[in-house]
């Protein structure tokens, strides 16, 4: 039963876990069990002891069950129902139990709730946080940890990978580069050897993506000669892993050009480019090639891409006798449809997709994966730029027909097509698919997406390029109405066009009720800029009767004067400043425990 759960667990099987879990629960409780249903589980309703200490694996693979579904708020709930910890009491989410009900649950469920004696749940919390991107409820666990277990914190190197994984994945750089400073004792950590914690190769591939991240060639290189050198690693599961190379495939295909990428994989992977020199080389794998693909396809060097397709399907079959995953994933494909579509090879994009996904085309063959919304959306947007509107109208059929839903994303394209070829058609179109204040079209779908920023500038711009001031103002109301967050640089745009196009009032009424100054208006929110002011006092003085504008002219005066007190290098001295202050200061929250 044990190892069953376990399987399913690992699956993130949640229905099937929660059936054994009732089925065992009966047995705890020494409930009257219908073993006919279950023969099964016959012998075991006759030995188990509930007592036994392998009830705590009952609640770590039911808690593993939810961590692998991804479901937050089932997993928090039973780290606090099932085991003694003081997580609950520092994470403190919202929905989760108070202790006075607490007990009592407990004891309604019949829950023995023991007490951790390894970091394996600490490290399933983590894992859970790090997936989501949570590196702040990740440092929690953690602490948690070191309050239980201080000697197992201290030592267990895949809790403290974990958290490391997660600041990194988080983006949170300078706290993993803090956390590794203070836990990891290692060649590249200077003045460590106080540290207890030995890296292993996932921390060592860990730190190779944060040195890739922050482009630090000398320690990202440092690293790598650690892992290919050190007698450590030097066993055949070791020497053989391939991930360490493909994140250092993928820095040189970044920051490096593509004759010394060339180099690198005949230099350390299996190829029949290099098949006189296999020795001492790893199998690649399907991430090596999408890495080659996507830099060639970013390089607009469709033979290169083709050349390493063909090499990939040619060596799997002759060099490694298909004894290999080296198959085709979707981002493999994603991949290669992008580099022929940035080729203008629309109809041999076409063709992978209908060749090789299941579509209607080829009946849905079972033995080929489902294409996402996602290799439809590189169609979209590419006969969306190409204004290639019956084309892009065979995609949204083909979707249709082969049961993928548009996204934003989809609907973006569409409208942007619909948009540059004519601006009222765009509108249209936009009132059809995204969720706006401007009210229904005539033929509404049923389901239609929250809008945002980036929609309602390219309807600005496209409704000032072909002049069309009145639908212009409706969809500037729109953009105050709407939930979306607003630019500034979208109401710039307004206001220069009502320039260029003599509308000199309409332009000073933008500016009062958009940009800051003494004269602004209550909606006002966002800095004016000196190219800004100095037309809108060019253009007011070339009237015959500055009278009127008497107060605009001040309150213009009053903004230029105060944006020339600084020169531009202040001022970006200044910004960059701000940026720094609140940089340090998400740094002291996040890393808040290690202070």
């Amino acid at each position: 039963v044990l190892s069953e759960m376990n399987r399913f667990a690992s699956r993130g099987r949640v229905d099937r876990v929660l059936k054994m879990w009732s089925v065992m629960q009966k047995i705890l409780k020494r409930e009257p069990l219908d073993t006919n249903q279950h023969p099964e589980l016959r012998q075991i309703a006759q030995d188990i002891d509930a007592q036994t200490t392998r009830i705590v694996y009952f609640y770590v693979y039911l808690l593993k069950a939810f961590v692998n579904a991804h479901d937050v708020q089932a997993a928090e709930e039973a780290m606090q129902k099932y085991f003694v910890t003081s997580f609950s009491r520092l994470a403190q989410p919202k929905h989760l139990i108070s202790d006075l009900n607490l007990q009592q649950i407990r004891v309604n469920e019949g829950i023995l709730p023991v007490t951790p004696t390894n970091p394996s749940v600490y490290t399933l919390m983590m894992k859970l946080y790090a997936q989501k991107l949570n590196s702040a409820a990740a440092a929690k666990v953690y602490e948690s940890l070191e309050k239980d277990l201080p000697e197992m914190a201290a030592m267990d190197c895949l809790a403290n990978n974990t958290l490391l994984s997660a600041y990194v994945d988080s983006n949170q750089y300078n706290s993993a580069k803090l956390f590794f400073t203070l836990k990891y004792r290692s060649p590249v950590n200077p003045s460590s050897e106080s540290n207890t914690v030995y890296p292993d190769m996932a921390t060592y591939a860990i730190m190779m993506k944060l040195s890739a991240a922050l482009n630090e060639d000398e320690q990202i290189n440092k690293i790598f000669e650690i892992l290919t050198t050190d007698k450590q690693f030097q066993d055949a599961r070791s020497r053989n892993d391939p991930y360490k190379y493909n994140i250092m495939l993928s820095h040189i295909s970044k920051t490096k050009t593509t004759d010394e990428l060339l180099e690198f994989f005949q230099k350390y992977f299996k190829s029949s480019l290099n098949v006189h020199t296999l020795k001492n080389k790893v199998i690649p794998t399907i991430h090596t090639y999408n890495t080659m693909f996507k830099c060639f396809s970013e390089k607009k060097d469709i033979a290169q891409v083709q050349k390493f397709f063909e090499l990939m399907v040619h060596d799997r079959e002759k060099l490694f006798n298909n004894d290999t995953d080296l198959f085709m994933d979707k981002t493999a494909f994603h991949v290669l449809i992008d580099a022929h579509l940035r080729s203008g090879k629309e109809r041999q994009a076409r063709e992978i997709l209908e060749n090789f996904f299941q579509t209607k085309k080829n009946n849905f063959d079972k033995n080929l994966m489902k294409p996402s919304v996602s290799h439809y959306n590189l169609f979209l947007i590419h006969y969306a730029r190409s204004l290639m509107q019956s084309e892009l109208e065979e995609i949204l059929t083909m979707m249709e027909q082969d049961g993928t839903q548009p996204d934003a994303n989809s609907a973006f394209s569409v409208v942007a097509c619909a948009a540059k070829r004519n601006s009222e058609q765009g509108v249209e179109e936009f009132k059809r698919w995204f969720n706006s204040p401007m009210g229904l079209s005539k033929t509404p779908r049923p389901k239609r997406f929250p809008t945002t920023s980036r929609v309602y500038e390219l309807l600005v711009i496209t409704l000032i390029k072909e002049k069309k001031f009145d639908l212009l103002e409706d969809v500037v109301q729109t953009y105050d109405k709407d939930t979306c967050r607003r630019s500034g640089s979208t109401y710039r745009k307004v206001l220069f066009a009502y320039l260029n196009n003599s509308k000199l009032d309409d332009a000073i009424r933008v500016f009062r009720t958009y940009f800051i100054s003494p004269a602004s208006h209550a909606k006002a929110g966002f800095k004016a800029d000196l190219q800004m002011c100095n037309t809108l006092l060019w253009n007011i003085y070339n009237q015959k009767d500055t009278k009127e504008h008497t107060e605009i002219i001040r309150a213009l005066r009053f903004v230029r004067d105060k944006l020339q007190q600084k020169t531009p290098q202040e001022m970006k001295q200044e910004r960059d400043e701000r940026q720094r202050a609140v940089h340090e200061e998400q740094k002291k929250v996040d890393d808040g425990y290690l202070a």
